[in-house]
């Protein structure tokens, strides 16, 4: 995931924070980031096609 307040890739395994920008941050796959799994953040449905679709026209978050 890219957190746009912290301008950086979020390692799912390495951040604890709790909270993400819903309007800002971006759902993405980086190499040597384990993927954001809700392990820390609230995954749901909504949370996830909000994610992607703050990449652009056409991202949706299919589970």
């Amino acid at each position: 995931m890219w957190s746009a307040s912290g301008e950086s890739y979020v390692n799912d395994g390495v951040d604890t924070t709790t909270t993400w920008d819903l309007n800002a941050d971006m759902i993405c796959s980086i190499a040597g980031k384990k993927p954001i799994s809700g392990l820390y953040k609230v995954l749901t449905k909504p949370n996830l096609e909000k994610l992607a679709s703050n990449r652009g026209d056409g991202w949706h978050g299919d589970l």
